[in-house]
């Protein structure tokens, strides 16, 4: 629908709107969303009641490792699909994220998104718009998708005027005309930008004097409002700038936050969120036309941010039914959007009067079953919509079951079968059938097109009618000549039937091939089938008894008879066994019936071949190196080295370079191993100990010269020298394969103290003024001009001066000043004086020196100028044109200026005395 057709037909609904509840404004019209944050690691969107203050939560997003906000001024509506729209952050990231406004259900999640500010829905569009971050003084509106995060550039740079940033969490949209509206300040001067969604230039106007917090436009008068910080509530034309005063909410929160206000454009309600006491929030509820409140604030359970108004663009019919089964009421719930008001069609002609409703959620009972058209016609703030939907009331299914009690001798439970329906049994199961175990009640959920019933019954396992089977395998295998008999383990029963025709409760056998038997008793019966074999007598044997040159050994009786059973002395039933011990080990080896047994004795020596180190070992000169090819565990080795040593251990010192092997024996077992040890030179580093460094120098640490060397520093580096700048603990490790040195040196960045020899110098050399210039602590000192070598300086010219001063550590720092020639005026009066024309003190008269310009007045108690002068050799006789002044206190006031140009302004009081 257009929106010219939509404001065609705001007149012809705004009387309704007017006419309703204000529970059906919130829920029909206008809905309030907001966000809290439980924690740092979580954000909750929220409805909000306006007449009480409840809260509902939509959703709870959570974050297990980083905090989690929603981004100022992103969250938005999107009215036309009921979806919050709104930019989540963490340290790591930024995401797009929507999430259904009715249930909760998470919708797209874009990848990271950067510099996107301002999200603004337009609903009659179904578009994201949003402001870019080009830099900080420049933005460009763009089209964003909000699945990829991708964007459309709309118009040119919008460069903010000299001297704005942009004002954040501030902005509207004009879905009427097509305007992005978005705000910047200059300290507290706010400029209002408008920016066509056409892509044409945008315009700017001042505010002056408002400064906005909240900014709504009102899609029925078409115009701005803004709410300031001082609780105005004001309209701004959006083509001209004009601003008009609404009025002032009558209240004092002890703070106001920012983007936290909405607007109901269809009742003019305005709604914003303040502290209104230290930790208590309030919602407050006021006229768009004239800030007066409407309902008394209320006080809201949690703080929320970001609170925002979704205001229908359309009208949009739409239900739901939750019921389908005969004989319940079906319960049908509004989910339409903009409604003010329900005709309901149930599609039942039958039902009479009951088959129309104007709640918004009716239920109805049908009487038949079979598939129904229900209609739902709604009319509101915004329009009129309608929709068709098809509700199918199916017969309650039933689980037929024969009667309250079942006798089973198999268990099995049937309930009827029906074609598309879901079956869930007290025992999980989900077919129409299960197999009861144990005597208890069974029931059974069956749901046929939405209607569900529920059926039970108790079953009696009969006990007495034995296994379901009577051999748990296939095959039985027995020894070759030894007697067989097959037993069916069922006792009491009434009949046994044999394949081979005897009719015993067991058979002996003497031939292989496959027997069955069939077992009744009462009226359940049970069949089971086995196949016989026969098979030779096993053999086994182990070998002679042995002595094995190893820590471990495998026993294999090598049989390769399949179906054999193994049992061995230690337990084990594999076909092999493996010993890392010496002893006697025995295992019997069996074939149904048949079994064979043997021993063996075995004697390990567990002579693990010696490990000398890799091919070569490189080895530092000055340490010694012990070869260690000791053989643990094992008692009475005996050991031969190259050298001929006959001990565990061989120590090589000194520079032995050379190729080393060692044979190790026990009883009639040897191994060997060798090894080709390389010593290498030793290593000597000194990085000089510890050190001072001037800020803004640098250091080099050396750390020496060595043949076929590797260097590892502490920063890093893997260089022979490093230059440093930096104070800290810098440590190097040098190796030449063998050899290892380690040294470390602690740098100290010393910053020389700063010098301030003053501001605003200067002496009077016609007073033959001086001043002193210090230069504060430290060693040593050098002034320029004149070369002084001492802290301070008598100065009683005018001119350039310098200094430089070394430190206890060697830094030097440097430091100028301007002494400039000046002359302090001084201007000073008398409190009184006496124009008696005795000659003394008739004339008052002030001491002057350095005076450039002067104003001089004198006035009486009633405020009237008696005398002025801009002379300071001109004084008052006393007198006002020619008239003698009565005795009693004068006021006078004087201004001038010295000779750099600086007004002074002094005042005082004289007393005229006779």
């Amino acid at each position: 629908m257009h929106y010219l057709r939509v404001f065609q037909l705001f007149a012809a609904f705004l009387l309704l709107c007017f006419l309703q509840t204000a529970f059906v404004y919130a829920q029909g019209c206008v809905t309030l969303f907001a966000v809290t944050a439980p924690n740092t690691n979580t954000i909750e969107p929220v409805r909000i009641d306006s007449l009480d203050g409840d809260l509902a939560v939509i959703t709870s997003i959570q974050s297990s490792s980083s905090a989690l906000q929603v981004a100022p001024g992103s969250f938005t509506v999107n009215s036309l699909q009921q979806e919050l729209v709104f930019l989540q952050t963490t340290a790591a990231n930024s995401n797009i994220k929507t999430v259904n406004a009715l249930n909760g259900n998470p919708g797209t999640s874009s990848p990271n998104v950067t510099n996107l500010l301002e999200f603004e829905y337009h609903c009659e569009a179904d578009k994201l718009y949003a402001l870019q971050r080009v830099t900080v003084t420049s933005y460009r509106l763009v089209e964003v998708n909000p699945a990829t995060a991708a964007t459309t550039p709309i118009g040119a740079v919008i460069n903010l005027p000299v001297g704005n940033t942009l004002a954040t969490e501030i902005s509207a949209i004009d879905i009427v005309s097509n305007r992005f509206f978005f705000f910047s300040r200059n300290g507290g001067i706010y400029t209002l930008h408008v920016a066509p969604l056409d892509g044409s230039a945008a315009t700017n106007f001042s505010l002056l004097p408002f400064e906005p917090v909240d900014a709504e436009f009102n899609v029925v008068t078409g115009e701005l409002l803004i709410f300031t910080v001082s609780l105005q509530l004001a309209t701004i034309n959006p083509a001209t700038g004009a601003a008009n005063l609404q009025g002032v909410v009558a209240a004092s929160p002890v703070s106001l936050p920012v983007n936290n206000g909405a607007l109901d454009p269809f009742t003019n309600r305005y709604f914003f969120v303040a502290e209104q006491t230290p930790g208590n929030f309030a919602l407050y509820t006021v006229n768009a036309v004239n800030a007066a409140q409407i309902n008394p604030p209320v006080l809201l359970p949690a703080s929320v941010s970001s609170l925002t108004a979704s205001v229908p663009c359309q009208a949009q019919a739409d239900f739901s039914a939750d019921n389908s089964c005969l004989g319940a009421n079906t319960q049908f719930t509004d989910l339409s959007v903009g409604a003010g008001q329900w005709n309901w069609n149930f599609g039942d002609p039958a039902s009479g009067a009951a088959n129309t409703s104007t709640q918004q959620n009716p239920s109805h009972l049908y009487a038949s079953a079979g598939t129904y058209t229900v209609t739902l016609n709604i009319s509101g703030c915004v329009g009129v919509s309608s929709v068709t939907q098809n509700v199918t009331i199916v017969a309650p299914p039933t689980a037929n079951f024969p009667s309250d009690t079942l006798n089973t001798c198999t268990g099995i439970v049937t309930a009827q079968n029906y074609p598309g329906a879901t079956y869930f049994w007290i025992t999980g199961a989900s077919s129409n059938q299960i197999t009861a175990t144990v005597d208890a009640w069974y029931w059974v959920d069956i749901t046929l097109s939405g209607c569900t019933v529920r059926d039970s019954i108790y079953v009696n396992v009969d006990s007495s009618a034995g296994s379901s089977q009577i051999w748990n395998t296939d095959e039985l295998t027995f020894c070759q000549g030894e007697p067989v008999t097959l037993n069916t383990g069922i006792t009491g029963a009434t009949a046994y039937q044999w394949s081979t025709g005897a009719t015993t409760p067991t058979i002996n056998v003497t031939t292989q091939g496959l027997y069955s038997v069939t077992v009744s008793s009462g009226p359940c019966v049970t069949t089971d089938a086995v196949t016989v074999n026969f098979a030779p007598q096993p053999t086994v044997n182990l070998g002679s008894d042995a002595t094995i040159c190893d820590t471990g050994y495998v026993i294999d009786p090598a049989i390769g008879t399949p179906g054999l059973v193994y049992e061995w002395s230690n337990g084990s039933s594999l076909p092999t066994l493996s010993v890392t011990q010496s002893g006697v080990y025995s295992v019997t080896v069996s074939l149904g019936t048949c079994s064979d047994a043997d021993t063996i004795s075995l004697t390990l020596i567990p002579l693990a071949t010696p490990d000398l180190g890799g091919d070569t070992l490189l080895v530092c000169e000055n340490n010694p190196l012990t070869l260690d090819a000791t053989a643990s565990g094992v008692p009475g080795a005996g050991y031969l080295w190259s050298t001929g040593a006959d001990t565990p251990t061989l120590t090589v010192t000194g520079n032995q370079s050379g190729l080393y092997w060692v044979q190790v024996s026990a009883s009639s077992c040897t191994v060997s191993d060798s090894v080709q040890v390389v010593f290498t030179p030793a290593i000597t580093v000194n990085l000089g100990g510890n050190q001072d460094l001037c800020q803004g120098n640098t250091l080099t640490l050396d750390a020496g010269t060595a043949a076929n060397a590797s260097y590892t520093w502490s920063n890093g580096q893997t260089t022979q020298q490093i230059t440093i700048s930096d104070s800290g603990t810098y440590t190097v490790t040098v190796t030449n394969g063998g050899c290892t040195q380690t040294d470390a040196a602690t740098i100290t960045l010393r910053t020389p103290a700063a010098i301030n020899l003053g501001e605003n110098l200067s002496v009077c050399t016609l007073l033959n003024e001086s001043i002193t210039l210090s230069a504060g602590e430290g060693s040593s000192y050098l002034w320029q001009p004149g070369g002084q070598t001492t802290p301070e300086i008598t100065v009683s010219q005018p001119g350039a001066y310098s200094v430089t001063v070394t430190d206890a550590f060697g830094c030097t720092a440097s430091a100028q000043a301007e002494v400039v020639s000046l002359c302090k005026s001084a201007l000073v009066f008398p409190t009184a004086f006496s124009p008696n024309d005795d000659g003394e003190n008739d004339i008052f008269l002030p001491f002057s020196q350095f005076i450039d310009t002067y104003q001089f007045k004198i006035y009486n108690r009633w405020g009237n100028l008696l005398f002025e002068s801009d002379e300071t050799d001109d004084g008052w006789d006393g007198t006002r044109n020619g008239e003698v002044q009565p005795i009693g206190v004068y006021v006078w006031y004087a201004v001038y200026t010295d000779e750099s140009g600086a007004q002074t302004t002094t005042q005082g009081n004289v007393t005229l005395i006779r």
